[in-house]
């Protein structure tokens, strides 16, 4: 009789837990559900909270997890490429699709979903992932190309210094060797930079080609290279403005030297005048040097040199055959 008891109980316990245990949720590619933004991996929300469900577009099912699209209703650039008219995929949807990599555990996924687990329309998830590509392709594609673009900048800054510095070696300044060294270093450092955007382009081409290959484009890593990319131009616009300084110094130094030569010929308040003009343009070329705390306008200063250098072209008396 006790054991009689003892399988009753096990059988009903078994019965019990088989009609009322939460059965494993179900999701079908292409399903729209909702999934609260903490218990996915690698997404990114903003504003609304992570506790609060949105709505996702299941991409597909891999080891347990099921890869999603998110959807968001306003568009941010922060939150990483989308797809805008969300609406196009199902007439409930409103907002974007995001294009980033999320992965959420498949025991996670409520077991009665938003939408009564409707689908998108056929299709939709053939256009969601060819965009995922396009997105991770265009992104390294573009890092690559800043990455170039930084590089030449580099090199022509790197070719503007070692000019000037072949320009002061007697422009009858005592600082004159000291100063030819400083912007030998400085096209140094910009062959070095330039020597690295280069390495990092030929990285981001890579990675364009596995992202091309299907590998997939997470909000980290499409984050990290939009902030490589900005900071890739960035370093084009230092680039730049050095070899600004570095040619509005050469012009300087051009203008002392033809003021100078001008002033050999002048005589009396002319003279001195041409003289306090070179001197002006000596100490204006030593002002764009990199170590010179306070720059001038690079532009301002290139043109006024211009300008100083043709008046004093003018007073210069031509040589006769």
């Amino acid at each position: 009789m006790v054991h009689f008891q003892i399988l009753f109980f096990a059988v009903s316990g078994l019965l019990f837990k088989s009609i009322f245990a939460v059965p494993v949720p179900v999701v079908e590619k292409g399903q729209i559900v909702h999934v609260a933004a903490d218990q996915t991996n690698g997404n990114h929300y903003e504003g609304q909270g992570a506790a609060i469900p949105h709505p996702n577009i299941v991409l597909d099912k891999k080891n347990g997890q099921v890869v999603l699209a998110p959807v968001t209703h306003a568009p941010d650039e922060k939150n990483g490429p989308f797809i805008t008219h969300a609406e196009q995929f199902h007439p409930k949807l409103e907002g974007n699709v995001l294009l980033h990599h999320v992965t959420a555990d498949e025991a996670n996924i409520p077991q009665d979903p938003s939408f009564h687990g409707e689908p998108v329309y056929r299709g939709a998830i053939d256009d969601i992932n060819k965009a995922k590509l396009k997105a991770a392709v265009d992104v390294h594609t573009d890092a690559a190309n800043s990455h170039v673009r930084a590089a030449q900048a580099h090199s022509e800054a790197a070719e503007a210094h070692e000019k000037l510095a072949k320009m002061w070696k007697n422009p009858g300044d005592p600082n004159a060797e000291a100063l030819a060294k400083e912007h030998l270093a400085q096209a140094d450092a910009h062959r070095t930079e330039a020597i690295l955007h280069y390495s990092k382009a030929t990285t981001h081409r890579n990675d364009a080609a596995l992202a091309e290959n299907g590998k997939p484009l997470t909000y980290d890593n499409y984050s990290t290279t939009q902030t490589v990319n900005d900071k890739a131009r960035q370093s084009k616009n230092e680039a730049e403005m050095s070899e600004k300084h570095a040619k509005a110094a050469a012009e300087n130094l051009k203008a002392s030297k033809a003021n100078l030569k001008a002033s050999f010929s002048a005589q009396g308040a002319q003279k001195k005048e041409l003289e306090t003009k070179a001197f002006g343009h000596l100490q204006k070329a030593r002002e764009h040097a990199p170590s010179s705390a306070v720059k001038p306008d690079p532009d301002q200063s290139l043109k006024a040199a211009q300008t100083s250098r043709n008046a004093a072209k003018k007073l210069t008396p031509s040589k006769k055959h």
